[in-house]
Parts: C-alpha cells; sequence; structure tokens
C-alpha cells in the first residue's frame, strides 16, 4: 500500500538549520530546510526541468530534456512527490528565494504501484534513466538488508547555481534524518549518479550498498554516451 503522510506531523515543518556564507559575501548565515510549500511547487519543477536535468549524469547522458515524452512523465513523477508533502526545500534567511531541494518520497514494501512503474513508461530516454538506477534498487533489497517495511528515497537533489560551493547539498541531505525520525522512518536509501552527489552523500553518513560501473551499464544495454563518472552507486543511511 501507499504512504500517507501522519496528520499529527506538521506542515511545513522546519527539520534543519545551518549556517553558510551569504549570497554576496562570505559572512555567515542562517539557512534553513523545510517541507516544500505548496506556494513553491512551480519554483520547484523549474529547478529540477533546467537545472537538474542539465546537470545529472543519467539525464545528461541520454539528454532526456529533449525527448518529449520522457520528460512529460519524468515531470509528472515529480508532481506526484509533491503532493506527498515530504519534499524538501532549502530557504536563506530573510529571502524567499528557493535555495535548493530535494525530491523526497516514502517507499513502503508492498506498494505496487512503485513495483509497477517501470512497466508504464513510455518515453525511451526516462525508460533509460529510471532502468538505470532500478537496476541497482533491484541488486539490493535494502527492505530485506536493513529489515525494513518502508524507507525515505529521492529522485533528485538540486542547488540553485547562483548558492553551489556552500555544501548545501550536504545540508540537504542531513535534514532527512530529522524528517525520518519524526515519521518514525528507520532508513533513508537513494541512488547517487555522480561523484560530488556521492561525495556528499559519505559526508551526510550514508554508505554503500551496490557500486555499478557505468561500463556494465552500457554493456547491460543502458545506451549511456559520454559518462566520464565511473560508477553509480546506491547508498543508505540508517537513522539511529
Amino acid at each position: 500500500m501507499s504512504w500517507t503522510r501522519p496528520s499529527n506531523i506538521p506542515f511545513p515543518s522546519v527539520w534543519h538549520t545551518f549556517k553558510a556564507k551569504d549570497l554576496d559575501s562570505d559572512e555567515l548565515v542562517e539557512y534553513r530546510v523545510q517541507d516544500m510549500p505548496p506556494e513553491y511547487h512551480q519554483k520547484a519543477m523549474d529547478l529540477m526541468q533546467f537545472d537538474f536535468l542539465r546537470d545529472e549524469v543519467l539525464c545528461a547522458s541520454t539528454e532526456i530534456s529533449k525527448d518529449e515524452v520522457s520528460l512529460k512523465e519524468i515531470l509528472e513523477l515529480w508532481q506526484q512527490m509533491l503532493k506527498g508533502n515530504t519534499v524538501l526545500a532549502c530557504f536563506r534567511e530573510n529571502s524567499d528565494e528557493l535555495v535548493g531541494l530535494n525530491m523526497v518520497m516514502v517507499e513502503t514494501k508492498d506498494n505496487p504501484e512503485s513495483k509497477d512503474y517501470d512497466k508504464k513508461i513510455r518515453g525511451e530516454k526516462w525508460k533509460i534513466v529510471y532502468g538505470a538506477v532500478k537496476e541497482l534498487i533491484n541488486r539490493c533489497n535494502v527492505f530485506e538488508k536493513y529489515n525494513v517495511d518502508k524507507y525515505l528515497g529521492a529522485m533528485g537533489l538540486s542547488v540553485d547555481t547562483k548558492y553551489r560551493g556552500r555544501g548545501i547539498g550536504v545540508e540537504i541531505l542531513k535534514a532527512r534524518v530529522p524528517m525520518c525520525k519524526a515519521l518514525g522512518i528507520s532508513l533513508t536509501s537513494t541512488v547517487f549518479t555522480g561523484i560530488a552527489s556521492q561525495k556528499q552523500a559519505i559526508r551526510a553518513g550514508f554508505t554503500d550498498d551496490v557500486e555499478v560501473d557505468y561500463s556494465e551499464l552500457n554493456r547491460l544495454g543502458y545506451h549511456l554516451p559520454g559518462v566520464k563518472v565511473k560508477s553509480i552507486k546506491l547508498m543508505s543511511l540508517e537513522i539511529k
């Protein structure tokens, strides 16, 4: 069955605060990571469509944004995730500008919609991208490995280009811990496709479950031209 956010968890909640450099100076200012407010849904979609799809390894390699059907399907998936009220948003103090976000969702063990999603995909580029991600997930059943019936997963993290180089991606990942504790979830698990995102995950406390070379994915039929990264990883963090 699918997961629904408990009604006793306030929405939106602030999950994490941290200090990092301001936008126009080296002064340290406070940032917060919170639930994505509904009025920011379109800004979130724009950041994912125009920044994430350009930068993320699988999406860039397949040029998924040029495939109209694939683009439509991945945007529809993100819109559904936003409706689940678990997507994380980062803001700077005294500013209403969306700094970054993480498209997170709760995956449950017996959710047929999630299990059969790949069978409904029509876009050729999205089939490749989602298939590559699913390849790693299939190699390590985290439900069994960690003995859980649900976990916090994700399908994309992006930081506005103006705010990069401040460690914000790491802090957004760290915000999953207090969120999971509040929601009664003991594991967060994600496929990280690039070197930068893998390093961020390590800094946030994640460890490797599965690592697959991109050369192997290509041999398996996932056409991923021009990828210069060595490998893709499924990584997890247990919430103590």
